[in-house]
């Protein structure tokens, strides 16, 4: 007789709301996605959801803390870039986890307004970003890819989290019908990455200024 296959454990429906809000926030935007129709597109009640998340605003604080966990663990590798095409993979990686939080980028504003908790988070987030682009700088600067002086990169990457950050608002200001849409994925993280990396350009040393322009050429024929 053969075994019983063993059964995967059931998601706890916690989980559930937050995976279902986050794939709604994405697609419509945290503004227009009522909690009645989170609960809608899981096949459960109100009442049910309720009982997890007493407020619609504290599923959007559990999902903004559960990106901040993700990118915190991005940050910590920061210093361990050593070379371009770490850099590059470090910040593809980044963009990443930005477009699977979209919702976040494109409405930041308004989310601020929300709750002293969400501002904590995103003003303590953003530091974070800039601290770890510095290191990441740091990294590059320590293994010859680059001479900018340490009392010059904070503004650079502040530069650099400010494309971050806004990349993909300004992308769905210029094509709101497509930009955030799942099929836009790879053209929204490339773009994001290239454009980020190009700000390290000027601050290259010349064989590594060549070797980034040869690297962004490569990647730049698979966006449009």
């Amino acid at each position: 007789m053969a075994s019983a296959r063993p059964t995967k454990p059931k998601r706890r429906t916690k989980e559930r709301v937050l995976e279902h809000a986050l794939a709604l926030y994405n697609r419509f935007g945290e503004p227009n996605v009522s909690i009645n129709a989170v609960a809608s597109d899981m096949g459960i009640s109100p009442g049910n959801l309720y009982y997890h998340y007493p407020s619609k605003d504290g599923v959007t604080e559990a999902l903004i803390v559960q990106h901040a966990e993700h990118m915190r663990a991005l940050h910590a590798a920061a210093s361990d870039v050593g070379d371009i095409e770490s850099a590059w993979f470090f910040l593809h990686t980044w963009f990443e986890r930005v477009w699977a939080a979209r919702f976040l980028y494109r409405d930041q504003n308004n989310l601020l307004i929300k709750t002293r908790v969400l501002e904590a988070t995103l003003r303590d987030l953003t530091n974070a970003s800039i601290q770890a682009l510095q290191d990441m700088l740091q990294a590059l600067h320590t293994q010859g890819w680059t001479p900018l002086a340490p009392q010059h990169m904070p503004r650079v990457a502040q530069n650099m989290a400010l494309v971050i950050n806004y990349w993909l608002s300004f992308a769905y200001v210029r094509d709101p019908r497509h930009a955030l849409e799942p099929e836009s994925e790879q053209n929204a993280v490339l773009q994001g990455a290239l454009n980020t990396m190009s700000l390290m350009l000027p601050y290259l040393s010349g064989p590594a200024q060549q070797h980034l322009q040869a690297v962004m050429a490569h990647y730049a024929t698979e966006a449009h």
